[in-house]
């Protein structure tokens, strides 16, 4: 990505929010849903965010724009955060969502296939595996979780229950990131 005048922040972590949370909707769980057979490739993946803080509202933006994609939830424990992240959703879509506070309300919606997980570190484990168990696909932020026991049981989630579990690692594979390294 060249950089080009009138290049701010918020443009871009839209470009990259758009290739990173594109490039995993459309390769990963697309992909994958099409090949188990019961999805269209027209079809928009439902996806709820659990963890409305800073990167979980960065997630939200790029989501809120993405084509392969309808939001149709949100969840935190913190009202201030996820009335911030609805006012950060309705200014893009001018649309609101339903907004929980338990992440287990989430999980039981039938219009949700995928969860993207933005919470503090030590939930990734947890809401990783029951998010795989009620049938849902899973983007967690790293780390996967504080051992490596709770990762290994992560990736045995996704096996057992047939989902889609992807590591947000993008800042190691981004190409902008990659031309950072080369320069330093």
């Amino acid at each position: 990505m060249k950089h080009e005048k009138g290049m701010n922040r918020r443009s871009f972590l839209t470009f990259t929010g758009k290739s990173v949370v594109g490039g995993w909707l459309g390769a990963s769980l697309l992909g994958h849903r099409q090949a188990a057979g019961y999805v269209s490739a027209n079809e928009q993946v439902g996806v709820a965010l659990i963890g409305t803080g800073n990167m979980g509202t960065r997630h939200l933006e790029a989501l809120a724009v993405n084509d392969n994609c309808r939001m149709v939830a949100l969840c935190d424990v913190g009202m201030a955060r996820l009335a911030s992240a609805q006012e950060a959703y309705s200014g893009i879509t001018g649309e609101t969502l339903p907004h929980y506070q338990d992440f287990r309300e989430v999980l039981e919606r039938d219009d949700v296939d995928a969860v993207f997980i933005a919470t503090p570190d030590h939930w990734h484990p947890l809401l990783a595996i029951l998010g795989a168990e009620a049938g849902k696909d899973v983007y967690v932020e790293k780390p996967t979780g504080p051992t490596v026991k709770e990762g290994r049981a992560m990736v045995q989630a996704a096996r057992q229950y047939g989902r889609v579990m992807q590591l947000g690692t993008q800042q190691r594979s981004m190409p902008v990131f990659q031309k950072a390294v080369d320069v330093v």
